[in-house]
């Protein structure tokens, strides 16, 4: 089940509706141009770690249990971020806890089950942002683009960075067009609520795309688009949840004696108590979690095996 080949379409169908949830909850914080190049210098990044990831060949175990161990601590702090999903109401932590669970049913059968459900609401979610994309034309101003000075959020770096879990699914490369629809996403996502809500009033709120959709209409009738927004950061959040997992039970599969099944289980179990119990660590820490993990890792274990060939030879 966790070796069942997955299509390149599949993969980044997978990957463009798992990251929708987290670029919704960071679109806005940041500025339209630190964004930008966000997007261009992380999606760089991201590329050369995906492919990393689908260049090795039969990693070594302790190579698969350093991925299980940071997929599972990610997890643990990914898990927090869905709570704000339905503002209002108590969130934290029974949405949280219910789409990890969510994730983990998903993921039991492997990855390529895990990616034919996200093809399926990927198609539901494509729908529910266009509805929501298109009522807001008419609040949409050019004006409200400033250039501003100041940082990235090292959260939307660690997201944009996140493609490198779908190299570890097998099957065929992702290819560009994946990381390509993410970069589009947190570009569309950011500019869009920017433009309908002005940076100034979504430095002030908790979720800037949530706050920008109230009050818009669509052919003049008034309509709680917040409540579609809050649908489609919940679907986007069990696939991310569920991506993750199945990075997870393809590494365990590999391993003599663990077995995906088992290992997406144990995940699921350890990243609740990580999520309930660990606090929330700044962005910065995770995203260079990512490039230790997704990058330098991966490359060393590539230069190790190219070595042990040379020396065949």
């Amino acid at each position: 089940m966790f070796r069942n080949r997955i299509s390149a379409r599949q993969k980044n169908i997978f990957l463009i509706g798992a990251l929708s949830a987290p670029l919704s909850t960071l679109a806005g914080m940041d500025g339209w141009i630190q964004t930008l190049l966000a997007v261009l210098i992380v999606g760089v990044l991201a590329f050369f770690a995906c492919r990393f990831q689908e260049k090795l060949e039969k990693p070594g175990k302790w190579y698969r249990i350093a991925q299980i161990l940071w997929l599972v601590f990610l997890l643990g702090q990914l898990g927090k971020w869905p709570a704000h999903t339905w503002p209002g109401g108590t969130d934290f932590p029974v949405v949280p806890l219910t789409l990890l669970a969510l994730g983990v049913f998903a993921s039991l059968d492997g990855g390529s089950c895990a990616a034919r459900c996200a093809t399926a609401l990927f198609w539901l979610l494509l729908i529910l942002y266009s509805v929501i994309l298109f009522s807001g034309l008419s609040e949409w101003k050019l004006k409200n683009f400033t250039p501003e000075s100041g940082m990235v959020s090292w959260e939307l770096l660690l997201v944009l960075l996140l493609p490198a879990v779908v190299g570890m699914l097998p099957g065929e490369r992702a290819g560009f067009r994946g990381i390509a629809g993410v970069a589009l996403t947190a570009v569309l996502l950011g500019l869009w609520t920017i433009g309908t809500l002005t940076r100034g009033v979504a430095e002030q709120v908790s979720w800037p795309l949530y706050e920008s959709v109230k009050g818009m209409n669509l052919f003049g009738v008034a309509e709680r688009y917040e409540a579609f927004v809050s649908v489609t950061a919940t679907m986007g959040y069990f696939i991310l949840f569920s991506l993750l997992f199945s990075g997870i039970g393809a590494q365990a599969e590999e391993i003599p004696g663990l077995g995906g099944k088992k290992a997406v289980g144990a995940a699921g179990v350890i990243s609740a108590a990580l999520m309930l119990y660990v606090p929330h660590l700044p962005g910065e820490y995770l995203f260079f979690g990512g490039i230790l993990f997704w990058l330098v890792l991966p490359a060393f274990e590539l230069f190790i095996k190219k070595s042990k060939k040379r020396k065949k030879l």
